[in-house]
């Protein structure tokens, strides 16, 4: 994924475009200027197809976009831990087609005339006796009982909930290039803790194995957290102690924390105070890793 670095005299403006730097397989990127800077630089991230800028953090800079960071009145100094933090972007609503209601005509009555029928005199017969049989009993049939269905429970499927991992990875990076390389060791017994993306709810916290890794499991998803890492005692960072961590569900994502070790050589003090004069030796101090 291409950064773009923009610089130019005005804060709204980007100016010109003076670097472009495509981040490594870690999601990192470096910009390297000249001694005088212009009065503003401007950080912008280029997303891959089918993904979205979500947020932006920098602490020395000024949040413009979700995509877009403006260093003010930089001076020759490093920034760090500027950061974008990508999501997969919502897909384009599909138009749907709106049913037209046709009306329906209404019959009309048509009214139709009866005939008169022409009353004619009917002659009445004379009544004849008739022998009326007497009536047999008709058999009613007994109604048939018929079973009434038993209602089925049917299982109602409950929902999965929706989660995701996050691996955080601590190395001792001997040569302080913030880049794990074959052959640097990995750091055991360092803190390392999730927090929402607020920081003010602590989430989960674990220490690094004898592989140098802690997992967290069964986090929401999806969601962005912050990942924050303890330097060990007597260890300095190559790499920034807080990443944020986008996760989507199902999924599970690494971070890496770069560590090292300062070493030094100490000398004695040696007082000789006769019969030369008086000399104080103070002791070496030589920093290196």
């Amino acid at each position: 994924m291409d950064v773009q670095l923009w610089a130019s005299s005005q804060p709204n403006a980007l100016g010109a475009l003076v670097g472009v730097d495509a981040t490594d397989s870690s999601g990192f990127f470096w910009f390297f200027q000249p001694v005088t800077p212009p009065a503003y630089y401007h950080i912008v991230v280029m997303p891959p197809p089918g993904m979205a800028a979500l947020n932006a953090f920098s602490p020395d800079g000024v949040i413009v976009a979700p995509d877009h960071i403006r260093i003010d009145a930089p001076i020759y100094r490093v920034y760090r831990d500027n950061i974008f933090v990508l999501t997969t972007a919502p897909p384009t609503p599909t138009a749907t087609p709106t049913a037209t209601v046709t009306p329906t005509p209404t019959a009309t009555a048509t009214p139709t005339a009866t005939p008169t029928t022409e009353f004619t005199p009917t002659p009445t017969p004379t009544a004849t006796a008739t022998i009326t049989p007497e009536e047999t009993p008709t058999v009613t049939p007994s109604p048939t009982l018929t079973p009434t269905p038993t209602a089925t429970a049917t299982a109602t499927p409950t929902a999965t909930p929706q989660v995701a991992s996050i691996l955080a990875i601590v190395w001792n990076d001997l040569n302080r290039d913030g880049i794990p390389d074959p052959g640097e060791p990995p750091l055991p017994d360092v803190k390392v803790m999730v927090q929402d993306l607020t920081g003010t709810i602590e989430l989960a916290r674990g220490t690094t194995d004898a592989l140098g890794q802690a997992l967290f499991t069964d986090l929401p998803a999806p969601a962005t957290y912050r990942v924050v890492e303890t330097d060990p005692p007597g260890a300095f960072s190559s790499t920034a102690n807080l990443v944020l961590a986008a996760v989507a569900p199902a999924t599970q994502i690494e971070v890496y924390f770069g560590d090292y070790f300062a070493s030094y050589l100490y000398l004695p003090i040696i007082w000789v105070s006769h019969p030369l004069p008086n000399y104080l030796f103070l002791p070496l101090i030589l920093p290196g890793g």
